[in-house]
């Protein structure tokens, strides 16, 4: 109930902005509802603005948006579900552009929440993205929160009712046969609105999403298209025409050419480009970002940070961070003369093709510009990832040697890798003024060929356990009044109690187990860990919480209610999506008796609180990161386990990470990894005029 008065509400204020000789109308379906929806209704009864269009039956959620779509008494329309809300300021821009260059669709950011009912506000996190051949093909780009001109949609025949799509992906599909009908769709840089999410929202209950993602493959992606073919564009009222397709400029217009003026007057402080690993709905990658991004302001609160990452800006808290695009962009953008350059410094061990993509783009650096360049860790220099994030990385680093601005990388694991691609990551350690390493097997790999450089550091982001040895003095207590880390305010503990709460996690202690699926991973046993897992917690008296925290697909709650729904189960088994939220996970793994995870990141900040963690390994990739872990920590073997390891053995290899805890190194690593970096940002040169 008070989700749709607040869906409503922002509806209305979104109304108030639109031009005074526009007269806007609320369009509410309400498919036989039986809860205090009709009362809500009934109280809007004398609002002239509002109708009401009341079915007996439940249509579906498609069927319910084209009956909107055909009551529709104006030219466009925004989709709004009942418990989303509308950023009215957003209504207005996208709207604009919308109406000013008749796109079929346009849209802009979408920012998902775990907001509670009450309001409180969990986290936040980049739902909807700028339009890409990436984006389009995955489906990051679009939530049904979108301004549509209503007769154009109708026409192209509507929201899909295909069951097969099972209302999940209709608003994709949508999209992407706008497209191919050569309609014009539109991206504004401005917040549309907020999606909420929960466990029970219709997109992770309602379907297989690889199966409905590979249905619309099939129909509209089968001929691997050109995007430049489609009609896209950027734009914003403020600036006019940002970017647009090869057949979208000869109708909307070419982007400008030079950036318009700042609002604001420039920092003062140096400007740092920042390569980060965030933004692709990876909880690690994005507290890798967050913590760096802290370092840098609290060493220069005046600078002006730009960042490119590799997918879209990282989820991070405080002051807002410029980003300005993609690793792939900001690689496809370098002249050829750079990358001659950048070739250059290799000394004939590649050439500038060998560095150079496969396309070429308009510039996204200016390269000079920059009086540090920082190359955030993570385990990106690996080959599983080597096209689309090592090789661009290698080749950013050695242009932005050449062109003089200091490179630093910090907290790398790197491999498993060929002999090309280790070539590569020695030349960028060649080049760069410090090269760090979160692990001693990554220091090895690459050390010989620079050991003035490369150094063992550990992570970049251990400072998200800020407070671990308050953590370790309170873990013994685990119960609901326990510290957590990150600091323990008693805000941070109140919202750790309401989720257990509302999770039903029984009173008592509980086990964490997290589970991934993903290429990298390895062909992961998740039924029998979990059976191996259950076991273990019936033998413990302990609760099972099966814990989300990436937001990239397969969605990871989804993934573990099915695990819970359908295994023959006898603990208590509750699922905790804490929606990347850095500060609600680390304050679970404290209170956690132990972990069993597909994470590095989730096993590290166990092990920081002082709670023991295994990290579950089945290929190459995960192989050499729990060996770092392990070495890292100070362990005299490993913390890892099979992904078919039995319920015994889960609790012998528990029984010695126990025991090793109690000599961990992990807080010298900790205050190691802030000494490097204190005396990395000490290096950055701030007396060069700032470029602007």
């Amino acid at each position: 109930g008070a989700w749709l008065r607040r869906a409503i509400d922002s509806a209305l204020q979104s109304l108030e902005l639109l031009p005074d000789h526009l007269a806007g109308k609320i369009l509410i379906f309400d498919d036989a509802s039986n809860d205090e929806t009709a009362m809500l209704l009934e109280s809007l009864n004398e609002d002239s603005r509002i109708l009401v269009i009341r079915s007996k039956v439940n249509l579906s959620l498609t069927r319910a948006r084209n009956a909107l779509l055909a009551a529709c008494p104006t030219t466009h329309a925004v989709i709004l579900d009942a418990d989303n809300r509308l950023s009215p300021a957003g209504v207005a821009q996208v709207y604009e552009v919308a109406a000013t260059h008749r796109a079929a669709i346009a849209f802009g950011h979408v920012l998902a929440s775990t907001e509670s009912e009450a309001g409180i506000r969990a986290e936040w996190d980049a739902f909807a993205y700028a339009p890409s051949p990436w984006s389009l093909r995955n489906g990051y780009c679009f939530d049904s929160m979108a301004i549509i001109d209503v007769e154009s949609v109708l026409n192209a025949g509507g929201y899909s009712t295909d069951p097969q799509l099972a209302g999940v992906a209709d608003d994709l599909e949508l999209l992407l046969r706008t497209l191919r009908q050569g309609k014009p769709v539109a991206f504004v840089p401005a917040v549309l609105g907020y999606y909420r999410k929960t466990l029970l929202r219709h997109s992770t209950t309602a379907a297989d999403h690889k199966s409905v993602e590979n249905r619309i493959a099939r129909r509209y992606l089968y001929d691997d298209p050109d995007f430049e073919q489609f009609l896209l564009f950027g734009a914003h009222p403020a600036t006019g025409i940002l970017w647009a397709s090869a057949s979208a400029e000869a109708r909307v217009g070419v982007p400008l050419t030079t950036a318009a003026q700042p609002v604001a007057s420039s920092p003062s402080g140096p400007r740092i480009l920042v390569v980060a690993p965030g933004g692709v709905g990876n909880i690690g990658d994005d507290a890798i970002s967050a913590c760096a991004v802290q370092r840098i302001r609290r060493t220069f609160p005046d600078c002006r940070i730009e960042m490119i990452s590799d997918r879209a800006l990282p989820q991070m808290g405080g002051q807002p961070v410029a980003w300005i695009g993609t690793v792939l962009q900001a690689w496809t953008g370098l002249r050829p003369e750079e990358l001659s350059r950048g070739a250059d410094l290799s000394q004939g061990q590649v050439t500038a093709e060998q560095i150079s993509a496969s396309q070429a783009t308009p510039p996204l650096l200016n390269l000079g510009s920059y009086q540090g360049a920082f190359f955030l860790g993570g385990g990106n220099l690996a080959s599983a990832f080597a096209q689309n994030l090592l090789r661009p990385r290698v080749a950013l680093s050695l242009c932005l040697s050449a062109a003089e601005v200091p490179v630093v990388v910090s907290g790398q694991g790197v491999g498993p890798c060929d002999a090309q691609e280790l070539l590569l990551v020695q030349l960028m350690a060649s080049q760069a003024q410090a090269f760090g390493c979160r692990d001693a097997g990554s220091t090895k790999l690459i050390e010989s060929q620079q050991p003035d450089k490369v150094e063992l550091v550990g992570d970049d982001a251990m400072s998200a356990v800020r407070d671990a040895s308050a953590v370790r003095d309170a873990s013994a207590v685990r119960d609901r009044s326990a510290v957590t880390a990150n600091p323990p305010a008693e805000a941070d503990s109140q919202l750790l109690d309401q989720v257990l709460r509302s999770a039903l996690v029984p009173d008592g202690e509980f086990l964490v187990f997290h589970a991934r699926e993903a290429s990298y991973v390895g062909s992961t046993q998740l039924g029998d860990l979990a059976a191996a897992v259950d076991q273990l917690g019936v033998e413990s008296n302990l609760s099972v919480l099966g814990l989300a925290v990436n937001n990239n697909p397969p969605a990871e709650a989804e993934l573990l209610a099915g695990i819970a729904r359908t295994a023959n189960l006898a603990a208590p088994w509750r699922v905790i999506d804490a929606g990347q939220s850095v500060e609600l996970t680390i304050g679970l793994l404290s209170r956690a008796s132990f972990v069993v995870t597909h994470s590095y990141h989730l096993a590290l900040w166990a092990l920081q609180a002082n709670t023991p963690a295994l990290l579950v390994v089945d290929s190459e990739y995960y192989r050499l990161k729990a060996e770092g872990l392990s070495a890292l920590a100070g362990f005299p073997g490993s913390m890892s386990i099979a992904a078919d390891a039995t319920a015994p053995e889960i609790a012998a290899r528990l029984d010695q990470v126990r025991s090793w805890l109690e000599q961990s190194e992990l807080d010298a690593v900790a205050e190691r990894v802030e000494s490097w970096w204190s005396t990395q940002l000490s290096r950055v040169p701030t007396a060069r005029p700032v470029a602007t």
